[in-house]
């Protein structure tokens, strides 16, 4: 989609806020860095197993980061986690709602931006640019 905005975030930042312990535990067990075989892709809806999947998603954006190729931006969204007479009155850190094997990949990759739809708190936005040096709550 051409008219969609994206930003460009450091993925340090990103990583230091949102790195959730299901991915890191699930990374720490499968490393995609390690060479494996590429299975062919199965549409998800037609999976009966995530089991090497998530690995091997990893692993092919990794090898299109080490080609050069530029991913598709990720979906990151500052939560609202409480409300008050219908306005946030609490926000939570960034989270990436979508995009996590290209999330992974770029950070095993060193990436040092990530392309981005965000969502939220425009101080969240600033922080993870590297625009501002506190990350606002």
């Amino acid at each position: 989609m051409e008219n969609e905005i994206t930003d460009a975030v450091l993925t340090k930042r990103l990583h230091k806020v949102y790195w959730p312990t299901w991915l890191a535990a699930y990374y720490a067990r499968h490393d995609p860095r390690k060479p494996g075989p590429m299975t062919d892709y199965v549409e998800e809806r037609f999976r009966s197993s995530r089991r090497g999947y998530d690995v091997q998603r990893v692993r092919f954006f990794l090898a299109e980061i080490r080609s050069g190729k530029i991913l598709e931006p990720i979906i990151v969204e500052s939560r609202c986690y409480q409300y008050r007479c219908g306005s946030p009155i609490s926000w939570g850190s960034p989270e990436v709602m979508d995009g996590h094997h290209r999330y992974v990949a770029a950070i095993l990759g060193r990436v040092k931006t990530i392309s981005v739809h965000f969502s939220g708190l425009l101080d969240h936005l600033r922080w993870l640019k590297g625009e501002i040096n506190v990350c606002a709550d």
